[in-house]
C-alpha cells in the first residue's frame, strides 16, 4: 500500500499534533514495513522526526518561495505523481486540491473546541478552523476522531455522516513508556529546584485549562502543598503572575520551556496531577500522568472520562471547592490512591501504539 501524510508537524511541531503523526508514522514503520510511505512537507529542518522508511515530499520551483500555499492548495496535484492509494491528513485538514490525488481520503480530528468555545479563540482563526473542517467532513471517505465527544461534535456542528466516523483514540510519547530511575528524579529536582513534594499541572497556560481555579482551590487551609506548573510562557502565564503577586497567594511555581524528556521525571515526582480542564478534545496529559503512575484529577467534563476511565478523580471545574476537596482526598488517602495507580495501569493498555496503529490501518484497507 502506498501512504501518504501531511507531515508538517510531524517535523515542526514539539508537543500534541506533532506527537500524535509521529507516533503512530512510527509504529507504522515497525508494523508495516511492507508498505511505501510518503511525508508530504513544506520542509524537513524541523529535525524532530527521522523519515525512517518513507518518502519525503517538498515543493518545487515556485511553491518553494511559498510553502504555506503549495501545502493548501497543491499537494494534491504533487500526490498524483506517487499514485497513492490513502492520504491521510493528521491534523484536522486536507489540502482544497486532494480530489487530484485519485487517492482515498482520511482525515484525523482532534477537537471543535472553537465551535462550542469561540470566545477563547481570535475571531479569524475560528473561522478558518471553520471552513477547513466543514470542508474535511464533506471530502473525506473516513474520519478518525480522536474521542466519541470528537464524534459527536462533528455530527452536531458539521452534519457528518456518522457511518464514516470512526473513534480510534491517542497515544501519548513513547518518552512515558519508560518509568525515570530514582537517580533521574533526583537530579531534575535539584538541577530545577522543585519542591519536595508537589501538586502538577501541564499543558497549554490558558483559561480553558482552567488554571485559575485551581490556583484557588491550592489556598485552602487543609491543603498545605505546593503547586508546580509546567507550560510556555505567555500573556496569560504573566497575567496569572500578576494576579498571584496581587492576592499575595503562595506555593505557585511556574516552569517553561522543560524538555519533553524531563517531563516523565515531573509526573514522577508529583504526588497528583490536576487536569480540571473546562473542555479536552481528548486530554493527553491524562494519559501521561496515568503512564508515570500518578493519581490523576479531572473534569467530569468533554471527553475527560473517556480518556481517565475508572482510574481518575472527577470534579465539576467551575467548583473551586470541589477542586479542592478532591485534592485533599487523594493526597490523603491512600487507598484511593493505591486504587487509582492500579487501574492507570489497566487504563494505559487501551491506548497502545500497536493498538491504535492497528485501527488506523485497518482503515486504510477497508476504503
Amino acid at each position: 500500500m502506498r501512504i501518504g501524510f501531511d507531515a508538517k508537524r510531524i517535523f515542526f511541531n514539539r508537543s500534541g499534533l506533532g506527537n500524535y503523526g509521529r507516533n503512530i508514522l512510527s509504529t507504522f514503520f515497525d508494523l508495516y514495513p511492507e508498505n511505501d510511505y510518503f511525508l508530504f512537507t513544506p520542509d524537513t529542518d524541523g529535525m524532530l522526526f527521522s523519515k525512517g522508511l518513507s518518502k519525503t515530499v517538498i515543493p518545487k520551483g515556485i511553491y518553494n518561495l511559498f510553502p504555506s500555499w503549495w501545502r493548501y492548495s497543491r499537494i494534491g496535484h504533487d500526490a498524483r505523481a506517487y499514485n497513492l492509494d490513502v492520504y491521510h491528513g493528521l491534523s484536522n485538514e486536507l489540502p482544497c486540491d486532494i480530489d487530484k490525488s485519485r487517492a482515498k481520503l482520511v482525515v484525523s480530528v482532534h477537537d471543535t473546541i472553537f465551535m462550542r468555545y469561540p470566545q477563547w479563540y481570535k475571531w479569524h482563526d475560528s473561522m478558518v478552523y471553520r471552513q477547513k473542517t466543514a470542508f474535511v467532513c464533506k471530502k473525506a471517505d473516513a474520519i478518525i476522531a480522536v474521542s466519541r465527544q470528537t464524534k459527536d461534535d462533528l455530527i452536531r456542528f458539521f452534519g457528518a455522516k456518522e457511518e464514516k466516523i470512526h473513534v480510534i483514540y491517542q497515544s501519548c510519547d513513547a518518552v512515558f513508556a519508560d518509568r525515570p530511575s530514582p537517580q533521574q528524579q533526583k537530579e531534575l529536582q535539584e538541577k530545577l529546584q522543585l519542591p519536595d513534594s508537589f501538586m502538577l499541572m501541564v499543558g497549554n497556560i490558558e483559561p480553558r485549562k482552567n488554571i485559575l481555579n485551581v490556583i484557588k482551590a491550592t489556598q485552602y487551609s487543609y491543603i498545605n502543598m505546593p503547586l508546580v506548573i509546567v507550560g510556555r510562557n505567555n500573556a496569560y502565564a504573566c497575567e496569572l503572575k500578576k494576579q498571584i503577586v496581587r492576592d499575595k497567594l503562595k506555593n505557585i511555581y511556574f516552569y517553561h520551556d522543560v524538555c519533553s524528556w524531563d517531563l516523565p521525571c515531573f509526573y514522577t515526582l508529583a504526588s497528583v496531577f490536576v487536569y480540571p480542564s473546562f473542555f479536552e478534545g481528548f486530554g493527553i496529559p491524562i494519559l501521561e500522568a496515568l503512564s508515570c503512575l500518578t493519581p490523576v484529577i479531572t473534569a467530569n467534563t468533554s471527553s475527560l472520562q473517556e480518556t481517565g476511565g475508572e482510574a481518575a478523580v472527577y470534579v465539576d471545574p467551575n467548583s473551586v471547592e470541589d477542586i479542592a476537596q478532591a485534592i485533599y482526598r487523594v493526597l490523603n488517602d491512600n487507598e484511593l490512591r493505591k486504587n487509582n495507580i492500579e487501574k492507570g495501569k489497566e487504563q494505559i493498555k487501551k491506548f497502545a501504539p500497536n493498538i491504535i496503529a492497528k485501527e488506523i490501518m485497518n482503515i486504510y484497507k477497508q476504503l
